[in-house]
């Protein structure tokens, strides 16, 4: 292993190989039988790059970050693609609608502090990144603020850099569930926000606290360990692919 400065813990020591800056799990879906990442390019959706496993980097981490970040990980994967949360009667989930007809999935039983740091530590990675992929997440003066968040397993409030998520699965078969859109940045007079879109699930972050609106805080993450998955409506998900993917691919 090469010795430099953890990016985390900042301190000197071995460093990882490989740091997944988003981790594999959340290409769930994305992979053939030979656990190959399919990326459409944007300018031609009938043609295939084929890329192992993802976005990573290496000399990120050391070890024991790598592990810590890798907890909040495995606890994530549970919350969002397994039933074991479920099973154990830790987790509850149940599809609803609000009185505005608007869908999505409540969950109930999701840690607050695992949840939220795993949240913080994608957008946190990528900001530290020097990958192209992301290139567009840049975090200045807050990538400080969220690193001693994730290094000291300090979540905050809910509303300190939340992040919303909400999903066009409940569409699938009319939008393609296994694209990656370049992560946005978005500056406007609500702030700065950071857009993912990762195999059918969007996630959204609330960097600056200029404004933030009602809708916010009743989907992200709150301290009763309560969150909403909104369920995107057949028009949304075609505005959202198409910015992702830079193109008008969808009518």
């Amino acid at each position: 292993m090469e010795t430099g400065q953890c990016k985390l813990c900042l301190q000197i020591k071995p460093l990882c190989k490989t740091s997944h800056i988003i981790p594999d799990f959340m290409y769930k879906g994305l992979y053939d039988v030979g656990h190959i990442l399919y990326k459409v390019p944007t300018s031609d959706l009938s043609k295939e790059e084929k890329l192992p496993s993802g976005e990573y980097e290496p000399n990120l981490l050391c070890e024991d970050c790598e592990n810590k970040i890798g907890k909040l990980e495995s606890y994530a994967c549970d919350i969002l693609y397994s039933d074991e949360e479920v099973k154990r009667g830790r987790l509850y989930r149940e599809n609803q609608k609000n009185q505005n007809n608007v869908g999505y999935t409540f969950c109930k039983g999701v840690d607050y502090k695992k949840f939220k740091l795993f949240l913080l530590s994608i957008l946190w990675k990528s900001s530290i990144s020097s990958r192209d992929f992301f290139k567009d997440v840049k975090l200045g003066v807050y990538e400080e603020a969220i690193r001693e968040m994730i290094l000291n397993e300090d979540p905050k409030d809910p509303k300190d850099y939340p992040c919303v998520i909400s999903t066009y699965l409940n569409h699938k078969n009319k939008y393609p569930s296994d694209l990656i859109g370049q992560p946005l940045r978005i500056k406007d007079n609500l702030g700065t926000r950071y857009s993912f879109l990762i195999g059918g699930v969007h996630y959204f972050y609330f960097v600056s606290k200029l404004t933030q609106l009602s809708w916010i805080s009743e989907a992200i993450l709150n301290e009763e360990n309560k969150m909403r998955i909104i369920h995107m409506t057949e028009e949304q998900a075609k505005m959202l692919i198409n910015k992702s993917i830079g193109d008008e691919i969808f009518k």
